[in-house]
């Protein structure tokens, strides 16, 4: 008696494939966005807790001398950092708190793809006020490349933040910047 051997044939190996083929072609994109979305809202969250961080600070420490200060050059390049050094000039360990050599704060190495075209604070830094936390009014945009996905993270005049869509961004599932 001769046994048979069971296997696949070509046919049934073919249509595998091409099921294969067709879910990931559905699921590639699907993942891509998901991943853009995660990266835009894990920089404007981390934004966000900086601004709580700080404005904790000048309150803590009564000092008018509590900053986040951005660093940018096209938009590609940048960086922001707390420090109470008013003299703060590059994402380096001068830009610190009580010269203790640590930053803090964030840079493009950690969120690849994001972009921050533009600072709306004068000289580039939110500086907050030891009473009761105050600071200028203004909006930080992050974007993810040329997606069209852009976050805001928005500092109202209390010096309280939150995180929107700006007009025309094609993020979806945050409220809308007033």
């Amino acid at each position: 008696m001769r046994s048979q051997i069971a296997g696949f044939t070509l046919l049934e190996l073919m249509v595998t494939i091409v099921v294969l083929v067709v879910l990931l072609g559905i699921g590639v994109p699907s993942y891509m966005s998901f991943r853009e979305d995660r990266i835009l809202a894990g920089v404007a969250q981390t934004l966000y807790g900086d601004i709580s961080y700080a404005r904790s600070e000048a309150i803590k420490r009564h000092s008018d001398e509590m900053f986040i200060v951005f660093f940018t050059d096209d938009g590609t390049d940048w960086c922001y950092r707390i420090s109470d050094n008013p003299e703060c000039t590059a994402c380096d360990a001068a830009c610190d708190i009580d010269g203790d050599g640590t930053t803090r704060g964030a840079d493009v190495s950690q969120f690849s793809g994001i972009q921050l075209p533009d600072v709306p604070y004068a000289e580039g830094k939110i500086r907050f006020s030891s009473r009761r936390g105050l600071t200028s009014e203004g909006d930080v945009i992050f974007e993810f490349g040329t997606s069209g996905k852009r976050l805001a993270v928005h500092t109202s005049a209390l010096g309280r933040a939150s995180i929107c869509a700006p007009t025309g961004s094609l993020y979806t599932g945050v409220q809308a910047c007033n």
